[in-house]
């Protein structure tokens, strides 16, 4: 019930308040000062806010200059100022001399701000004016001022409005910037073989077996491997001298390791009674334990369309060996 009353009593303050200040700025405006003076010095003891107290106050300064008692407009201004330190004339609708009054109150009557810095010992300055290392206790006019700090290491600002009595506290502190993260190596993929050259020499020892023949036997080649496909040529000195041009069309299975592949070949034997030549197909795989070594293994046939001395003119052949490749 009392917070009911007091809620009540204060509504009905406020707007008394405001026709009090309405009825001291119409007067002014007629030039009756002392009618003004009468409605403000009631507004100004009901209280109020520091907005409304530092507007009544100003007024009341103006009616004692148009007066020409520059004391009590003095008087006057300096509690507007102190109810708002930011306090202010219209120069272009108030006497040019009152306006310079106001100001220059405003730089006679000071308020206290006590700067402290985090780290301390920090350079202060109050509106671009060096003022020594923090902490320290500085005595400034009244209104908006900028305070810094700063550091090797960074600076620091803050704005703060003074009032006239009181102490103004302020914190400045360094922003430590957030340390920079420490990079993290992404884990280590697998090793891979490495990539293999578009074209590759590569060597080879090969072992033939072919059946209706005793001319089977080993076989020295060479030749290149591109990528799918692979090309080169056997030759066999024993028991006579032949050759077989290889063409191979290949297939990885698995990484660059294994292979599966089909393999044309025209093998061309000379031997005393004649020459022989014919078409080879065959198929295998070859298996890579290093980089450097194929082992391979494949199956297939031979027809002879020219074989003197020999009734047997298609053969099933059976190749295996080691490739040495770069």
């Amino acid at each position: 019930m009392p917070a009911l009353l007091l809620a009540t009593l204060l509504a009905a303050t406020a707007p008394a308040r405001g026709a009090r200040l309405e009825a001291g700025q119409k007067a002014f405006v007629q030039g009756d000062f002392d009618a003004a003076l009468k409605a403000l010095d009631l507004a100004a003891a009901e209280g109020g806010d520091d907005a409304t107290l530092a507007r009544v106050h100003l007024l009341r300064g103006q009616c004692f200059a148009a007066k020409g008692d520059l004391g009590k407009a003095e008087d006057a201004f300096a509690l507007a100022l102190e109810a708002s330190p930011l306090a202010s004339l219209d120069a272009s609708r108030v006497d040019p001399s009152v306006v310079r009054l106001l100001d220059a109150l405003r730089e006679r009557l000071t308020g206290t701000v006590q700067v402290a810095s985090e780290p301390a010992g920090a350079a202060l300055e109050l509106d671009g004016q060096a003022r020594g290392e923090a902490p320290q206790e500085l005595t400034v006019p009244l209104g908006r001022h900028e305070v810094r700090a700063r550091w090797k290491d960074g600076t620091a600002q803050a704005t703060v409005v003074v009032h006239a009595r009181r102490v103004q506290s302020v914190m400045l502190a360094l922003a430590v910037a957030p340390a920079a993260p420490v990079p993290v190596a992404p884990p280590a993929a697998p090793p891979e073989e490495p990539a293999r050259h578009l074209v590759s020499p590569y060597g080879e020892l090969r072992g033939v077996s072919e059946n209706g023949a005793v001319d089977g036997g080993l076989e020295l080649g060479a030749g290149v491997a591109l990528p799918w496909s692979r090309v080169g040529l056997s030759v066999r000195l024993a028991p006579s001298f032949a050759l077989a041009p290889r063409a191979a069309f290949v297939v990885p299975l698995w990484r660059e390791r294994l292979h599966a592949f089909v393999e044309l070949s025209l093998p061309l034997a000379f031997r005393r009674d004649g020459t022989a030549f014919g078409l080879g197909g065959s198929g295998g795989v070859d298996f890579a334990p290093l980089r450097w070594l194929a082992l391979f293994a494949q199956v297939g046939g031979r027809h002879f369309f020219q074989n003197p001395n020999s009734l047997v003119n298609d053969r099933l052949v059976v190749e295996g060996g080691a490739r040495l490749q770069w």
